[in-house]
């Protein structure tokens, strides 16, 4: 089951988290999916490949078939972060204006007094 984590940290530190996130889905390509995928081939270079190397080399495709799928949502969150930062980036920083026509009035609304 995926969760949804959510915490902030300053604008700056952004990229540099990405990247750092994205050298852990590196790894894990390079190790385990990698892995997979070269030991399905040494099943399968055998010169008569038995039904049992095939049944691995199956399963080995199978896994990492299933790392991919994984990562790829794992890139989509990447790849959200990364938008919403360029849309930070992009988008002006409010500057405060002045009060909303309706705050003026409460504001200069004289204050009755109850005299019981």
């Amino acid at each position: 089951m995926r969760v949804g984590l959510s915490y902030s940290v300053e604008i700056e530190e952004v990229p540099p988290l990405v990247a750092g996130l994205l050298e852990k889905v590196i790894d894990q390509l390079k190790i385990d999916t990698l892995r997979k995928c070269e030991d399905a081939a040494r099943n399968l270079n055998i010169k008569t490949p038995s039904i049992d190397g095939i049944d691995a080399a199956i399963q080995e495709l199978n896994g990492a078939k299933h790392a991919f799928a994984n990562m790829d949502i794992v890139l989509a969150d990447y790849i959200n972060i990364l938008q919403g930062y360029v849309g930070v980036l992009k988008t002006p920083p409010a500057l405060p204006g002045p009060p909303a026509s309706e705050e003026l009035e409460e504001a200069s609304s004289p204050v009755e007094e109850s005299t019981e």
